[in-house]
C-alpha cells in the first residue's frame, strides 16, 4: 500500500485534504442537498476509518465516510464522499 500512495499523488492529496475537519465539513455542506445539510448537526461530524472502494479500483477512486447526528434527534446519518480521477489517455 505504501507504493500505491507514491504512484497515486491525487489519492494522497485528496485523502490529506479530507483529513482536515474544516475542509471535509465545507465540502460536505456544499455538495449535499440543502435540506439534508440543514437537518444535520455538523458539530457532531466524525470521519470513520472505513472504505468502500475495492483494492483494484483505488488507482481511480478514493472515498471517505463520515457520521453526523441529526439536529434535535438521536438519529444519525452517514455521509459518503467518493472522488474519482481521470486516467491518462
Amino acid at each position: 500500500m505504501g507504493d500505491d500512495k507514491i504512484n497515486n499523488p491525487h489519492d494522497t492529496f485528496v485523502q490529506a485534504i479530507l483529513e482536515h475537519e474544516n475542509v471535509a465539513l465545507d465540502l460536505l455542506q456544499h455538495e449535499m442537498p440543502a435540506h439534508i445539510a440543514e437537518a444535520l448537526d455538523f458539530s457532531t461530524l466524525q470521519r470513520l476509518e472505513t472504505t468502500y472502494v475495492s483494492d483494484d479500483l483505488r488507482k481511480t477512486y478514493s472515498d471517505r465516510v463520515f457520521l453526523a447526528n441529526f439536529k434535535n434527534s438521536d438519529k444519525q446519518a452517514y455521509a459518503y464522499k467518493l472522488t474519482g480521477r481521470k486516467q491518462p489517455a
